[in-house]
């Protein structure tokens, strides 16, 4: 019993080799470098392929330091039996960071960049890999081509302060003080002639009437008074006159 266990033990161990040698997947890559801006987003094409006879889902993955800036892709389907010149393009995409400082005069604004610090770069591996159903139709299995290595270099673009924003401002400042005084004036010329005019009313029609109603009532005034005058003038002549013919009777 031991010899036929152990003879099938060494055929398991001889044909399950064989049976993962039929399925993989390959990887075709058209460069080892890229230069990218920084704060952006940047991807490169590989092309995957299925030389063996087993379909299988491939995608990419990235290693050491670009593993924290690649974005994470679904598989897509690699049918079986595709050769390296019928590749399956697939993309592998990086976020890259602002790595850059900028110096800036007031609240992010006003900034310039020297780019005197030395070039970032983060280097890597990018693999192709895959899943695929396993032996039977039960469960699955996962595994990647050997490693294309990638080296990327952010680059940096220097620039000088831009004080067109200032200019901008200053400008439309003024603009609309100008504009506010005009207006001001406008409305203050606007309310002067209405003024004037209803003053002019005023001393045609209101101004005679007063005139003529202080005349009236001065010469009421006058009038009794110069009466008053005439009658205490005229009392004493009568009394003298009958004074004087009551002295003239007795004579006769």
């Amino acid at each position: 019993m031991r010899k036929y266990a152990f003879i099938v033990l060494l055929v398991l161990l001889s044909v399950v080799p064989l049976v993962r040698a039929d399925v993989g997947i390959g990887i075709r890559w058209n460069t080892e470098w890229a230069e990218v801006n920084e704060n952006s987003k940047a991807c490169i094409t590989y092309g995957l392929y299925n030389p063996f006879d087993t379909q299988v889902n491939g995608y990419l993955k990235a290693t050491k330091d670009l593993e924290k800036l690649a974005e994470t892709e679904d598989p897509k389907p690699v049918p079986a039996g595709t050769s390296s010149n019928h590749t399956i393009p697939t993309e592998i995409c990086f976020n890259i960071p602002k790595v850059y400082e900028e110096d800036c005069l007031f609240l992010g604004m006003l900034c310039e960049k020297k780019c005197e610090e030395p070039k970032k770069a983060y280097d890597g591996e990018v693999l192709a890999s895959y899943k695929s159903l396993s032996i039977g139709g039960m469960g699955s299995a996962t595994g990647s081509s050997f490693a294309v290595p990638l080296r990327i270099e952010v680059k940096c673009n220097p620039y000088q302060r831009d004080f067109t924003p200032v200019y901008v401002l200053v400008l439309a400042v003024v603009i609309i003080a100008l504009l506010a005084l005009y207006f001001t004036r406008a409305r203050k010329k606007v309310k002067r002639p209405v003024v004037e005019e209803q003053g002019k009313i005023f001393q045609k029609f209101e101004r005679p009437v007063v005139e003529e109603d202080v005349k009236i009532t001065l010469k009421a005034e006058a009038e009794p008074k110069k009466r008053k005058k005439k009658a205490k003038k005229a009392k004493p002549k009568r009394a003298a006159r009958k004074v004087k013919k009551a002295s003239k009777k007795p004579k006769k």
